[in-house]
């Protein structure tokens, strides 16, 4: 009982031992699985084609989680033809360094466009078919527009264009520089005093006229053919006869009712003489000029015939000769006649001088901003004496004549009594 038998010993031991290899051949069945699937795991690693396209790193977007799927999404490849241009970063340029002038090659054309767009708009009487040159306004002016007034750049226009032609008057006018605007100012400012000066047709008008003279003169016309001279009604006299002596009696009487107007535009250049023909001596034992001679003369009528009232003097002068003759009233403190006594009215700027028989408006040789002039002439007094006024004052002070006199003509005074008096006698409007 309980007694073990060598034979069951023996197979307890064999079913250990098969125990224990079986063990150990499932272990290294287990370990040789192992290996082989390790073995195929990189095989198959290794057959992975590599991509013949480099694929960089993007950034994927924030998204919801995808959804699984049995196909897997391939990674989007960005081409380096159509990846994005970069934004430029801004460039600062200080706008007065900054070049707008146009390149050499288009300077011509750029400017031309920019004078024709200027003509369109400041001269609106020129067909937009037309070129600057077809309307002759050169560039000086219009670079200069913006300083004209429209009355201004209306006058401009109609002295460049045809028949006119005088666009030469602004070639020297300055294109680069500001600094002479004010002369440029100025001379438009002289050009339209002389337009309103004339009343026949303005600057225009002169022109025109101009022309038309001095191609008759050209030709050799008489501007009086046709015409024959007559000797007017009037009275003939002898000094010391009893006719001259009975005229001059009652020019005596009309005398104190006396305006007298002295015309005094013009220089003593023909003279040789550099100052004001007023300035002039009468003659040369006193050297009495005949300013103070004129004064002297009137002032002894007004203390002898005069009832009660000054009589007056109205010197017309231009602007060659309003300087010298203010001086040499103050100078000599009037000659001895009051203050408002006198007047001064003052011709315009006077006409253009002409340089050719094509009335050529000529430019003053030391100033490019001045045209060359001439005095109007003595006709001028007429519309001055209406405009200022004058006569107008004379009437109402009880002046019923007006005495008209040259700068030089010192014996006229000789005969004024004698000329009144004919006036009064037949009733004479003008003498």
């Amino acid at each position: 009982m309980g007694k073990k038998s060598k034979k069951g010993q023996s197979r307890a031991s064999v079913h250990h031992g098969k125990a224990k290899r079986a063990s150990q051949a499932a272990k290294k069945r287990s370990t040789s699985s192992t290996s082989s699937t390790a073995a195929a795991s990189v095989k198959k690693v290794e057959q992975v084609p590599k991509p013949d396209v480099q694929v960089k790193k993007v950034t994927p977007p924030i998204a919801t989680p995808p959804v699984a799927s049995a196909t897997p999404t391939p990674t989007p490849i960005i081409p380096e033809a159509t990846k994005p241009e970069p934004e430029p970063e801004p460039i600062l340029v200080n706008e007065s360094l900054k070049d707008d002038s146009p390149k050499p090659q288009e300077s011509a054309v750029a400017t031309k466009k920019s004078y024709a767009s200027a003509a369109r708009t400041n001269f609106p009487e020129i067909a937009l078919s037309k070129s600057t040159e077809e309307a002759n306004i050169p560039k000086q002016l219009l670079n200069n527009l913006h300083l004209l007034s429209p009355s201004q750049t209306k006058l401009a226009n109609a002295l460049c264009k045809a028949p006119t032609n005088q666009s030469h008057i602004f070639n020297d006018w300055s294109i680069e520089t500001r600094e002479d605007d004010s002369k440029k100012i100025e001379f438009m400012g002289q050009l339209v005093r002389m337009d309103e000066a004339y009343p026949s047709g303005g600057l225009i008008g002169y022109i025109r006229n101009a022309r038309g003279l001095l191609e008759k003169s050209k030709l050799g016309e008489n501007p009086l053919e046709g015409w024959a001279p007559s000797v007017p009604d009037g009275e003939m006299f002898e000094i010391g006869t009893k006719g001259f002596d009975d005229f001059e009696k009652i020019g005596m009487e009309e005398i104190g009712k006396c305006g007298f107007t002295l015309v005094a535009g013009g220089l003593g250049e023909r003279l040789g003489y550099s100052g004001i023909k007023l300035g002039l001596p009468t003659e040369l034992a006193t050297e009495t000029s005949y300013l103070q001679y004129y004064i002297e003369t009137i002032l002894a009528i007004q203390s002898r015939y005069a009832k009660n009232v000054k009589l007056p003097l109205c010197i017309m002068v231009s602007n060659d000769t309003n300087a010298g003759t203010v001086k040499l009233l103050q100078e000599n403190k009037n000659f001895g006649m009051a203050d408002d006594q006198i007047t001064i009215v003052q011709q315009g700027d006077g006409v253009p001088a002409l340089m050719d028989n094509d009335a050529t408006i000529a430019i003053d040789s030391k100033d490019p901003y001045k045209i060359q002039a001439k005095p109007h002439g003595h006709g001028d007094i007429h519309a001055l004496l209406h405009s200022q006024g004058v006569c107008k004052d004379w009437c109402a002070k009880g002046l019923e004549w007006v005495i008209f006199f040259q700068d030089t003509n010192g014996l006229a005074f000789h005969t004024l009594a004698l000329a009144l008096g004919v006036s009064k006698k037949r009733n004479l409007i003008m003498n």
